[in-house]
């Protein structure tokens, strides 16, 4: 069930180009419920900004969780001038997350995170929750030009591999060409992405990505970047194909996702 409560903000700084961290208090008892891949509904304190701001979660931290958000529009123009101290209304978890489950096998599978751009932040939290699970985690993480919480992925123990369009840092390209390029180094040897990737980020990678994962037999999950509406599956604004036995049906990417089996996900062009 959605709560919606108020809160305080602890932190909110600038960390890259357009990039923003917020640290939020959050009750400790919701926020163990929380499951890698979730998002939360923010509510600006100005009445000509009245839809939430649905945001994904970064990281759950010691009654507080951390929000990581790029600047789109008015709405998180206006949330990176909230000062340390400024109330806002924050809801309770919303959407479905990572379906970890086959990590919690006995052999533990080797698995790969994938981000691109803004969908970067959703996977630290996934990254620490795996290693803790003892799972070998590497993550291929891509940026247009200036790279961010890259850090923050090695310290939660994943091997990290940086792609830039800029060529200035890491691999030149997108983390596809960075992808292919070690898989056509590696085919002889294991897997580049091991048995299962985790991606998020705009859809074109996303659909390159799944595409690649069906033919190298790599188990994907994708959570799919989407404007939203209300957050919570009332407006049916944001809509995507699934693939089904009876064809495609459209399925709400907040209230059905935002987490999808990649290869079910229908990629229009």
């Amino acid at each position: 069930m959605k709560e919606v409560f108020c809160t305080k903000v602890l932190k909110n700084e600038l960390i890259a180009k357009g990039i923003y961290s917020m640290i939020l208090e959050y009750h400790e008892e919701i926020a163990c419920r929380i499951i890698p891949g979730q998002f939360v509904n923010l509510y600006l304190n100005r009445k000509d900004l009245l839809l939430p701001r649905p945001l994904s979660i970064c990281r759950v931290l010691t009654e507080s969780i951390n929000i990581v958000y790029r600047i789109s529009g008015s709405g998180t123009k206006e949330l990176s001038c909230y000062l340390p101290g400024a109330l806002i209304r924050v809801s309770s978890p919303l959407g479905n997350g990572f379906d970890l489950s086959i990590c919690e096998k006995d052999v533990k599978p080797k698995a790969s995170i994938v981000g691109g751009g803004i969908g970067v932040p959703p996977l630290l939290e996934l990254t620490h929750r795996l290693v803790g699970m003892g799972v070998s985690v590497q993550a291929v993480l891509g940026f247009q030009d200036e790279p961010y919480l890259y850090e923050e992925f090695q310290k939660a123990g994943a091997a990290v591999r940086l792609a830039t369009d800029s060529g200035k840092t890491g691999f030149r390209g997108t983390v596809m060409d960075l992808i292919k390029d070690e898989t056509s180094v590696q085919e002889a040897e294991e897997r580049f992405l091991g048995e299962i990737c985790f991606a998020c980020g705009p859809s074109p990678m996303l659909s390159a990505l799944s595409g690649h994962c069906i033919k190298t037999g790599t188990l994907l999950q994708v959570s799919l970047e989407e404007r939203m509406g209300c957050g919570f599956g009332a407006c049916v604004g944001c809509v995507c194909k699934i693939k089904t036995s009876d064809g495609a049906i459209l399925k709400k990417v907040c209230k059905d996702g935002p987490v999808f089996p990649g290869n079910e996900v229908v990629f229009d062009a």
